[in-house]
């Protein structure tokens, strides 16, 4: 059991999985790929950046949800 805590408490705060906000979209001061890591979505023409709004937040990047705008 101890193992099993100290195993868990490794891995608590990582992330569960990734996931695709289809309202968000994310500006930076210069190209993207630059930036943050990137994969395509699977939607065609899209792409999805690896970092979780905490990090791009630290980095001073915007990130901005539009599926509450009218």
């Amino acid at each position: 059991m101890r193992k099993f805590a100290a195993l868990w408490t490794l891995i608590q705060d990582l992330p569960r999985h990734l996931g695709q906000h289809s309202g968000g979209m994310v500006i930076a001061a210069r190209r993207l790929d630059d930036v943050v890591p990137l994969e395509p979505a699977t939607m065609p023409g899209r792409v999805v950046i690896q970092w979780d709004k905490d990090d791009c937040g630290r980095l001073g990047i915007i990130k901005i949800d539009c599926s509450g705008c009218a």
